[in-house]
């Protein structure tokens, strides 16, 4: 017979359950929800996009690795470019047993991030046994961050983050009486596992959610079990606080690298591909944390002289705008400053029963400081990029953990009060979760849902009526060209980063060019492609079975009024469907009438044509491509390689062609390979270069080295010796 819950459970229950409620109530309320179509992201635009399109690939094709209807002709696969998101991806997998549509999933598990903050905060605090009213108050600023109400679904994973609080959780009991994993035993050497424990159980249990969940949190969460396990090491000179530390974190790195063995694989057959997410080293100052911005007002404050205090901040020091969003709120902010106080308390012998909460003061002091060392402007996050890697580079990020234990702080002195003075305890915890909210939650909080709603809409009604014209399975070829990822849009242009994505998001049949990964070879025959004459262009798309070429207009500075012309006049006159800045070009008939009459074989033939072409690609120490209004280019470092490859089965000729200029000349290149070898003089102006080649099938290096001096930008950090423009592969019988 099941017994009745105990009092205390049930109060547990209605506590938390009330808390979860109250974030809920409180998030329809500052975003205004009432307004929304849940059916319409809240962002739009940028990163969400990216992560739009990778939920849907989930609720689609069942993980987001691979995306058959993307990257057309071959198959969009992201292992080059992974996430150690692997647990927000579950639950949305899981949520999509209730629901097919990828927008709602993607707006509910945004939605969700708000109780489930609130309720990982609270369980942390009262574990602490901090009082329920305090508790609750500081777990509902946490869940309700100024940057999580400004930056949004834009940075969706980094945006729900439950995990924190129970990451300190884990470098707190590194740093207590009590580290798990590890029992103190009669010996204090060597120590013993101790596996079996509740406290060890729950906390590797915590150690791979954090390891699923995003590698940001993950890395900062293991500097900070590093941190504490080093000073407690030190001070209780206990080998057990340093093993606990270091398994802790050891879990979390074999978490990381259970999500990292589809890409392993995945470079095992295909080789590397170091083109992707190259981050320079400078990036880790420019995306350093800074004190300012954690101080100041959320941007758009509803006192307008506290928004323009942070306006003012933003203007005068050109600070990027996710280092600005930053802000702690005043709560936040007096939390973080008693902490860096207590830094300079004396230390006083403990004389009385509310000094069992030093060690915890303390702890969250010396937290603070770590996370302030690391993440700082010129802390030990640009030395780790320095010396260890760049590819953690947004140490703003780092501010959701000072958050935490700043209003983890505030919530200690409420406490505190509770026990000595419950009624002024009342009121103060009441107007710190009033004022606080007020102070964290302003305008910007409320996205502009009928604009949102009007674009996704309009772009909905214009695929769906592509699909209602074209065969399932249809591949539409995208202008303009964008590398991926993070192409930062194009300059001169309103395209944004991830843009041409929106399309597909709408979409249940068709498969579409964009994206393929750059620095693989499906991404450098979408980019020769692209470079093409219109009428040839056409002709190379219809051989390869391309149903059409879908234009957006936001991609080019005279809003595609050339590539529209030249399109139209290519494929005699005929009209476009175009619905705002989309406009798709139907190859329907020119189809038709090249494939009339034609023998299978032949057809054939030119599709392998079509598909075979030889491609470039620009391996090592050649920058990404860049754009200027004579079109794109790309500086190599003096010292670098390309490649040729030829996927057809027999021999190509081809011609390459590009004009090579160096910063100081003149200068001498030296060009060595199986099927190009020859010394170049570069001088005044540049120099053409045209080279009919014999290709072989396969993979052929090319090295560039160059002995002319660097280009002089100090504020360039890149070794800039030879410029790169018009560079162009093309069959040698089509060359001009």
């Amino acid at each position: 017979m099941i017994g009745r819950p105990s009092r205390a459970r049930v109060a547990a229950i209605l506590g938390y359950g009330g808390a979860a409620l109250a974030a809920c109530v409180e998030a329809v309320l500052a975003m205004r929800l009432w307004r929304a179509d849940l059916r319409v992201p809240f962002s739009y635009r940028g990163d969400s996009v990216f992560f739009s399109m990778m939920v849907k690939s989930v609720v689609d094709n069942g993980w987001y690795l691979t995306n058959p209807q993307l990257g057309a002709p071959g198959v969009l696969a992201l292992h080059d470019f992974p996430q150690a998101d692997a647990i927000h991806l579950l639950i949305i997998k899981a949520l999509s047993a209730f629901s097919s549509n990828w927008a709602l999933l993607f707006n509910v598990y945004f939605l969700l991030g708000f109780p489930l903050i609130t309720l990982s905060a609270l369980a942390v605090l009262r574990h602490f046994r901090v009082a329920p009213a305090p508790a609750f108050a500081v777990s509902l600023l946490y869940a309700f961050l100024p940057s999580r109400l400004q930056i949004g679904e834009l940075h969706f994973y980094l945006s729900v983050f439950f995990q924190v609080p129970l990451a300190i959780l884990l470098a707190l009991w590194v740093a207590g009486d009590d580290p798990p994993l590890f029992d103190a035993g009669e010996r204090p050497w060597p120590p013993r596992f101790a596996l079996r424990r509740r406290r060890s159980v729950v906390a590797i249990a915590i150690a791979l959610l954090v390891s699923g969940t995003g590698v940001y949190y993950a890395f900062f969460a293991g500097a900070l079990i590093l941190a504490a396990a080093a000073w407690s090491a030190l001070e209780r000179r206990s080998s057990r606080h340093a093993f606990a530390g270091v398994a802790l974190t050891a879990v979390i790195l074999l978490g990381l690298a259970v999500q990292s063995i589809p890409t392993v694989l995945y470079r095992r057959a295909m080789g590397p591909n170091p083109r992707v997410a190259v981050r320079p080293v400078g990036e880790a100052e420019t995306y350093a944390l800074k004190v300012a911005p954690l101080l100041l007002p959320a941007a758009e404050h509803r006192i307008r002289a506290l928004a323009e205090l942070g306006a003012r901040y933003e203007r005068a020091t050109g600070t990027v705008a996710e280092v600005t969003a930053t802000s702690l709120g005043f709560v936040g902010g007096a939390g973080f400053l008693i902490l860096i106080g207590l830094l300079f308390r004396r230390r006083q012998p403990a004389d009385g029963p509310s000094d069992e909460r030093r060690p915890l003061f303390s702890a969250l002091a010396r937290l603070n400081l770590a996370a302030l060392l690391l993440a700082t402007t010129g802390g030990f996050g640009a030395l780790f990029a320095l010396l260890v890697s760049p590819q953690i580079r947004t140490y703003a990020r780092m501010h959701v953990y000072i958050a935490f234990l700043a209003l983890f702080c505030v919530a200690l002195l409420l406490d505190r009060l509770w026990q000595t003075r419950r009624r002024v305890a009342a009121l103060a915890t009441a107007a710190v979760a009033f004022l606080g909210l007020a102070d964290q939650i302003t305008p910007r909080a409320v996205p502009p849902y009928a604009r949102r709603a009007s674009e996704f809409r309009a772009d909905a009604a214009f695929v769906h009526g592509l699909e209602a014209r074209l065969p399932p399975g249809a591949q539409i070829f995208q202008l303009p060209y964008l590398l991926f990822p993070e192409a930062g849009g194009l300059p001169g242009t309103k395209l944004m980063d991830y843009d041409p994505l929106r399309p597909y998001l709408h979409s249940h049949s068709l498969r579409w060019s964009y994206p393929a990964m750059f620095g693989r070879v499906g991404d450098a025959w979408t980019s020769a492609v692209a470079d093409q004459p219109a009428p040839e262009l056409i002709r190379t798309l219809s051989d390869a079975g391309f149903a059409g070429i879908l234009v957006d207009r936001n991609g080019y500075p005279d809003d595609g009024a050339a590539i529209v012309a030249s399109l139209g006049a290519a494929l005699d006159g005929a009209a476009p469907i175009a619905s705002g800045r989309l406009v798709f070009f139907d190859f329907g008939d020119t189809n038709a009438q090249a494939l009339a009459g034609r023998p299978a074989a032949e057809r054939e033939r030119r599709r392998r044509e079509a598909l075979d072409r030889p491609v470039v690609l620009w391996v090592d120490g050649f920058f990404p491509p860049e754009h200027s209004p004579e079109g794109p280019f790309r500086w190599c470092s003096g010292d670098c390689w390309l490649e040729l490859v030829n996927p057809a089965g027999h021999e190509a000729r081809v011609s390459l062609s590009m004009r090579l200029s160096t910063p100081q000349p003149p200068a001498s290149l030296r060009v060595r390979s199986d099927v190009w070898t020859e010394a170049i003089t570069i001088g005044q102006g540049g120099t053409e270069v045209t080279r009919t080649l014999n290709v072989a099938p396969g993979r052929h290096p090319i090295h560039f080295q160059c002995d002319g001096a660097p280009a002089i930008s100090p504020k360039d950090p890149r070794h800039l010796v030879i410029r790169v423009d018009d560079a162009n592969l093309r069959p040698a019988d089509d060359s001009p």
